[in-house]
């Protein structure tokens, strides 16, 4: 089920028949205890869920597939976070990002060097984790102040000019 909406149709059956809302919540929880097993290492609905998962990461990926490696999760379903969210790698192909699977020494006024040494130039810097994003767009905004309020830390993203 990728949606939760019901038809008026079906909600007036729900709340006219109980028993037909039981059966249909019955199924629904049979159908998620049946999958379990995609929690338990080495079995053969997880190996299948993360071969699933890591395809559904390649698809999205199809314009730049040679940054998959770098991102391919080496944990199983159920661990942490299955794949990136929806956009994530999709942004990753755009024509105007850079993808460096290096780690970054340190960062520069006028961009980053990687650990192999080699100085980026870019405009946008965008750090991204689960926590509060914060526009980029005025070049005379001090976004430090950004960064950690409140003690914080805050991802930064570039929306455009």
């Amino acid at each position: 089920m990728t949606s939760a909406a019901f038809s008026e149709e079906q909600r007036q059956k729900f709340r006219d028949d109980p028993e037909y809302f039981r059966d249909f919540r019955h199924k629904i929880e049979i159908d998620g205890n049946e999958i379990h097993a995609v929690t338990i290492r080495g079995t053969e609905m997880q190996a299948n869920a993360k071969a699933a998962f890591e395809q559904g990461m390649k698809d999205r990926l199809k314009k730049k597939p040679e940054i998959f490696e770098h991102l391919k999760p080496d944990f199983s379903p159920g661990c942490r976070r299955l794949t990136p969210g929806p956009g994530f790698l999709e942004a990753l192909c755009e024509e105007n990002v850079d993808f460096f699977p290096t780690g970054v020494t340190r960062i520069e006024p006028n961009g980053i060097v990687t650990n192999d040494g080699k100085l980026h130039e870019i405009d946008v810097l965008v750090c991204k984790s689960a926590c509060l994003a914060v526009e980029v767009g005025d070049a005379d905004h001090d976004y430090r102040r950004d960064w950690f309020r409140d003690g914080s830390s805050t991802s930064i993203q570039d929306h455009g000019s």
